[in-house]
C-alpha cells in the first residue's frame, strides 16, 4: 500500500491534535514539520515518529509532502494554502479558511484552478451553537441582511 506523505505546517496546539490523529492512520505517513520556532519543529517531528523538523514549507515540499496540513495562525492560512495548490500539493487547512474575503475568494480560485484538492476543517459544524444558527436560518428568522427579526441581533455568516 502506498502512503500519503503528510507535512505539518505550524506546530502548535492543534497540529499536535491532528498528529496524533494521523499516526493512527496506516494510509499515512508524516515526513515533516516545519514551523518557524525550530524546537516547537522538531518536538512535534519527535512525535510524529520519523519526521523530519524543517523551517519553512518550502522544505516541506522538498521532502516530497503529497498533503500538508496547514496548522498556522488563523491570519497566516492564506498564502502557505495559495502555495500548496500552485504547486498541486494537497492542502488540509484549519478554519477560518481566511480572515478576509479577498483572501477567500484567492483560495477559491486557486483550488479551481489546481489539480491539487483543498480541504477546510470545519469540525465544529455539528456544535450546538452552529446547529442553532443553522436553525434560525431555516426557519426565516435570520433574513438575508444577516439580522434577527425578533431579537436584531447581526449575524455574521461567512
Amino acid at each position: 500500500m502506498t502512503r500519503v506523505k503528510v507535512g505539518i505546517l505550524g506546530a502548535g496546539g492543534i497540529a499536535k491534535v491532528h498528529t496524533s490523529i494521523l499516526k493512527k492512520d496506516e494510509r499515512v505517513q508524516i515526513i515533516g514539520v516545519a514551523d518557524i520556532v525550530e524546537e516547537r519543529a522538531a518536538s512535534l517531528a519527535k512525535e510524529a515518529g520519523e519526521a523530519k523538523a524543517v523551517k519553512s514549507l518550502e522544505e516541506l515540499f522538498d521532502l516530497g509532502v503529497d498533503a500538508v496540513y496547514v496548522t498556522t495562525p488563523n491570519t497566516m492560512h492564506v498564502e502557505p494554502v495559495l502555495k500548496c495548490l500552485e504547486n498541486n500539493v494537497h492542502v488540509f487547512s484549519e478554519k477560518p479558511m481566511a480572515t478576509s474575503l479577498e483572501g477567500a475568494e484567492q483560495i477559491r480560485q486557486a483550488a479551481e484552478r489546481s489539480k491539487a484538492i483543498y480541504n477546510l476543517g470545519m469540525n465544529r459544524r455539528y456544535a450546538s451553537v452552529y446547529k442553532r444558527v443553522k436553525e434560525l436560518v431555516d426557519s426565516g428568522e435570520v433574513t438575508h441582511s444577516h439580522q434577527v427579526k425578533k431579537t436584531g441581533i447581526n449575524l455574521c455568516l461567512i
